[in-house]
């Protein structure tokens, strides 16, 4: 183990007491944030089911609408963006996710603010 795991495992368990091989043991509700459509699904689809037929409640916060995600010259970025937020739902429905938040924003144009900041924060509480 080099120097920068030992001193990870030692935050872990000395200072912040957090069991790493099974970190949900303890909850009840995970909040899997996402910047596009998709996001969670691809990342971490299985563990998502795993936790989902565990009994946990897994909630997406999918922060972008997902509108830039093609080369495809015939589809526009608003009915992409349908697209997307459909192919979303249907995917969250097969893993067990009941409850996706959307923040809506323009693909690409996620801004660097306060308010955006905020509209987090209130998820997280």
């Amino acid at each position: 183990m080099n120097d920068f795991e030992t001193a990870f495992r030692r935050l872990l368990d000395e200072v912040l007491e957090f069991e790493l091989s099974n970190p949900f043991d303890e909850v009840d509700k995970i909040l899997c944030i996402e910047p596009h459509p998709d996001d969670c699904v691809i990342g971490m689809g299985g563990t998502i089911r795993k936790l989902t037929e565990a009994g946990k409640d897994v909630i997406y916060l999918c922060l972008t609408d997902g509108s830039m995600g093609t080369t495809d010259e015939n589809v526009s970025a608003h009915e992409l963006a349908l697209i997307r937020k459909h192919e979303e739902e249907e995917s969250a429905g097969m893993l067990g996710v009941d409850k996706i938040i959307w923040l809506d924003y323009k693909d690409t144009e996620l801004p660097y603010t306060i308010e955006t900041r905020n509209q987090i924060i209130k998820v997280l509480r």
